[in-house]
């Protein structure tokens, strides 16, 4: 997928999730909860897919779009890590988009995501708004409390 279909496909308003997506803890790991959900798009539903994983004890909120096992589109909160290329702090707050010709991708500061880390649902409903990803279900946690 190139920068540009990437591009194409962000801004397009059909693509959607389906179904309840529930958190489910990770077997080493009781902090650590994730998801995984298929993208209805077009022709390419069974080759995209959306990964949500938050753990309590970091703060720290990932959900990232992945396109044949490469994430073209993904946002964090609460991870302040070392960009790949650069070796700088990409601060707590942040985005990584794929770019062309490479697996590298552009990090950068969004200023449409504004909720904060305990705020699961806020940055979940921010996300989709932003990406124009539509989830017809709700964001459940392993303990059947509904997120959304």
């Amino acid at each position: 997928m190139t920068q540009a279909d990437v591009e194409t496909f962000l801004k397009d308003e059909t693509k959607h999730i389906e179904g309840d997506l529930r958190w489910s803890s990770h077997t080493n790991n009781v902090n650590y909860r994730k998801f995984r959900a298929c993208i209805e798009y077009r022709d390419q539903s069974k080759d995209l897919i959306l990964c949500g994983a938050y753990c309590m004890s970091k703060e720290a909120i990932h959900f990232a779009i992945i396109y044949k096992g490469v994430s073209i589109y993904r946002l964090d909160v609460g991870s302040n890590h070392r960009h790949k290329n650069s070796g700088e702090y990409v601060g707590e707050l942040h985005k990584h988009k794929l770019r062309d010709n490479d697996k590298e991708d552009d990090t950068y500061i969004p200023d449409d995501i504004t909720s904060a880390f305990p705020n699961v649902l806020e940055i979940w409903q921010q996300f989709c708004k932003e990406c124009k990803l539509r989830h017809n279900g709700r964001l459940i946690d392993e303990t059947q409390r509904p997120l959304l």
